[in-house]
Order: C-alpha cells, then structure tokens, then sequence
C-alpha cells in the first residue's frame, strides 16, 4: 500500500487536536506582541546603557561632566554603580533555580 504525498503532509491527530485550542496564538494578541517585544528591546537597551555609564562614571573624575543632562545624572550615582556588581550573582543563581525548577517539573 502506498501513501500519496498529501497523506505525508498532513499533521498527526495529536498536533490537530493541540494546535486550534492553544492559548498561546490568540490572533488578537498577534497585533501587539511585536510591539511589546520591541517596547521591552528598547527599554533593556536603555536600562543598560544608563548601568554601564554609571559602571564608568566610577572610573572618572569627580567633577566629569558631558554637558548632557541625564549623563551627568547617572555619572554623579554612587549607589546603582556599585549595586550592580552585587546582583549580577544573584541573578545568575535565582536563572539556574528557576531553569532547574523547571526540569524537575518537566520530568516528574
């Protein structure tokens, strides 16, 4: 017996009964989850660069000015500068745990 190509394109019964009642591809949220990904994008690409001139402003002078206003702002911080140093292990504890937490799910 031999199967024609549009018998071996077809998905099996599994993925027609999971794919129409998923959640996750609501087509009302298609609209806006582009927007919500570039909208994250740019404010961790801002929150980064604030961070790191605040990790440089440590390296100038005291009385460093660049004549931009939230630059200077950020250079004259002393706490988030010396804050960040300090998160960075924890937050690389509190990813593994929840990564771990999700395998043990996952498989028991």
């Amino acid at each position: 017996m031999t199967r024609s190509r549009a018998d071996t394109q077809k998905p099996s019964a599994f993925v027609r009964a999971a794919v129409p009642s998923s959640p996750w591809n609501v087509p009302a949220e298609r609209r806006w989850r582009p927007l919500l990904g570039l909208l994250l994008c740019a404010s961790s690409a801002i929150v980064f660069a604030s961070l790191t001139v605040s990790m440089i402003g440590d390296l100038l002078p005291i009385n460093a000015r660049t004549g931009v206003g939230w630059i200077d702002h950020v250079l004259a911080d002393d706490y988030y500068s010396r804050a960040l140093p300090t998160l960075v292990p924890g937050t690389i504890a509190y990813v593994y745990f929840h990564w771990l937490g999700a395998r043990f799910f996952e498989h028991t």
